[in-house]
């Protein structure tokens, strides 16, 4: 998982098959892979109420799909970016894995 970028559109392909194209269209093609750091996948969101939206509807199927391409429990965090590329602040740390299935 050195460069998410590499990897984005194939992860998006797995979204597309289990979303229906418009929630695709809305909801995951804003999403901006920021990177990885220490195994966590960064990616940006337009806003916090697109944070807080993705985050309870939408961000279960994103870490399906990349635990479906790596092959082993992948967890992506969304934040809220500036507008350049530089990170402005993490809104959203998901809980571990053994809560976020409950």
């Amino acid at each position: 998982m050195d460069s998410i970028n590499t990897y984005w559109s194939e992860i998006l392909n797995i979204v597309r098959q289990k979303v229906p194209q418009q929630a695709f269209d809305t909801w995951f093609l804003p999403l901006k892979p920021v990177g990885v750091n220490d195994g966590e996948i960064r990616i940006s969101c337009p806003n916090r109420f697109f944070l807080d939206w993705f985050s309870e509807h939408h961000l279960a199927i994103l870490n399906d799909a990349g635990t479906s391409f790596f092959g082993k429990p992948t967890t992506f965090f969304l934040l809220v970016t500036s507008g350049a590329d530089i990170p402005a602040e993490e809104l959203f740390v998901p809980p571990p894995a053994d809560q976020a299935a409950a």
